[in-house]
């Protein structure tokens, strides 16, 4: 919890006082999905992308909050969060209740897909 507060504070600090990132539109988490309550406050809309477990990285004692505070999040008008594959998304539903829209990872230039 301290290290995380502490990260976030410089975070704040240094990243957030350059005016070429408070002009960014959009902030981006991803795994583990946990750290995407990091940018709830910060008031840009937030894209998030997963590949991991909800409850990846979550302390055990946080994991009833989290599931909580994750569908709180995730059903905002400016988030939009989608999953890697519908396993996952069916799982993420299953704990949060949010269906997560899929979107597999795609490598053209393999042609293939997964």
């Amino acid at each position: 919890e301290e290290s995380a507060r502490g990260f976030k504070e410089f975070f704040l600090r240094a990243e957030l006082s350059k005016p070429e990132v408070r002009a960014n539109s959009v902030a981006l988490c991803t795994n583990p999905i946990y750290y995407c309550n990091f940018f709830t406050d910060l008031d840009y809309p937030l894209l998030g992308y997963f590949g991991l477990p909800l409850l990846y990285m979550v302390p055990k004692d946080r994991w009833d909050n989290w599931t909580r505070s994750f569908a709180d999040i995730a059903l905002r008008e400016n988030s939009l969060f989608v999953a890697n594959n519908p396993l996952l998304a069916e799982q993420i539903s299953w704990q949060s209740g949010v269906q997560l829209k899929v979107l597999q990872p795609l490598a053209l230039y393999l042609k293939e897909t997964w």
